[in-house]
C-alpha cells in the first residue's frame, strides 16, 4: 500500500510540474553544468539521484587519472562529471537516444577527448576491460519496461545482473 501511494505521489508531481521537461528536447542547467536532454532520455534534473552522485564526484570520489565506467549513462551527466578528474570514461547505455545524448553532452562540456560512449547492455560493450571506478544510477523501480525510456526507470533484474557481473 505504501509503495502504491508513493508511486501515485511521484506521478502527480510529474504531471503537475515536470511534464514540460520530459520527452522533448530541453537544455538543463540545474546540475551545475549545461546538458542537452533528447526525447526518449531520462532527464537527470527531474530526479535527485544524479545531483547526489555529482556532489560525490566533485568531492573526490573519482581519483585523478582514474579510468571510469558509467553504466546506464542516459544523458551522460555522470560521465561528464567524472571526466573532470578521470583520465578516461567509458559510458554505456542500451538506449540509442541516450548514446546520442551522452555524446552531445560530452562535446558540449568539452570532455569528448576523455569520454567514449558505447551502445549496449551492461558490461557487454566493455567485455574484458578493467576500470578503477564503476558508476551506475540504476533503475528506480522493479517492473517491466515497455519502452527504451522506461528502461531507465524499471527493471525486473537489473540489480541481480549488475551484482552477478561485478
Amino acid at each position: 500500500m505504501r509503495r502504491a501511494i508513493w508511486r501515485l505521489l511521484l506521478r502527480a508531481r510529474f504531471v503537475l510540474w515536470q511534464h514540460r521537461r520530459h520527452d522533448r528536447l530541453v537544455i538543463e542547467r540545474g546540475l551545475g553544468l549545461p546538458l542537452v536532454v533528447l526525447p526518449g532520455v531520462l532527464n537527470p534534473a527531474l530526479f535527485r539521484s544524479s545531483g547526489v552522485v555529482l556532489e560525490a564526484l566533485d568531492g573526490g570520489a573519482v581519483p585523478a587519472g582514474a579510468t571510469v565506467l558509467d553504466l546506464g549513462t542516459g544523458s551522460g551527466v555522470l560521465a561528464v562529471g567524472a571526466a573532470r578528474s578521470a583520465r578516461s570514461v567509458v559510458a554505456v547505455d542500451i538506449n540509442p537516444a541516450a548514446v546520442r545524448c551522452a555524446r552531445i553532452n560530452a562535446l558540449l562540456n568539452g570532455v569528448e577527448d576523455r569520454v567514449e560512449v558505447r551502445g549496449g547492455d551492461l558490461f557487454a560493450p566493455v567485455a574484458g576491460e578493467r576500470f578503477d571506478v564503476v558508476l551506475c544510477n540504476p533503475p528506480f523501480f522493479r517492473g517491466t519496461p515497455r519502452t527504451p525510456f522506461e528502461a531507465a526507470l524499471y527493471s525486473t533484474d537489473f540489480a541481480e545482473r549488475l551484482s552477478g557481473e561485478l
